[in-house]
């Protein structure tokens, strides 16, 4: 904090941060500050204090999460349409204004899986992942070469 004179016998003080402040780690800060004249004569100078509350406003910087990761299901092939895979549960990295979000599959080469009922509830993004309408086929190439295993990727997105 430093001070700085704006008229004869006023000053107004300035606060600045020293690091950067984050939400996530602490949302409000309580300062007391004192003044004190500039009494020549020991023991003669007045003083008074002021509690200053500082709320940090949260801003868009942190990635979604998700929360039950990681993945490692078991399906069997040729499963119906609609057979629930597991469930993936996401929210917003940022806590204090979190945002929607969208969930996609992403890296699925024979498109063997889709999100299903994808719904936000307190802040925390619910969603099914479910078989196609292409059948699993665990003597496809892809599957064999990768010795009976079947990968695709999940993404979540922050909405606007």
């Amino acid at each position: 904090m430093r001070s700085q004179r704006i008229a004869p016998g006023k000053f107004a003080g300035i606060l600045t941060a020293r690091s950067g402040l984050n939400y996530e780690e602490n949302s409000r800060f309580t300062l007391v500050l004192q003044a004190e004249d500039l009494a020549k004569e020991p023991g003669a100078a007045l003083t008074s204090t002021a509690t200053v509350m500082v709320e940090v406003l949260d801003v868009q910087d942190q990635p979604p999460v998700f929360l039950n990761a990681p993945y490692r299901p078991v399906i069997h092939e040729n499963s119906p349409a609609g057979h629930s895979l597991m469930k993936v549960l996401v929210r917003d990295g940022d806590t204090g204004q979190p945002r929607d979000l969208q969930l996609d599959i992403v890296d699925d080469p024979l498109g063997y899986f889709r999100v299903s009922s994808f719904k936000m509830n307190d802040n925390i993004g619910t969603a099914s992942i479910v078989a196609s309408d292409n059948p699993i086929d665990r003597e496809d190439q892809v599957i064999l070469r990768n010795g009976g295993t079947y990968s695709f990727g999940l993404k979540v997105n922050t909405l606007k």
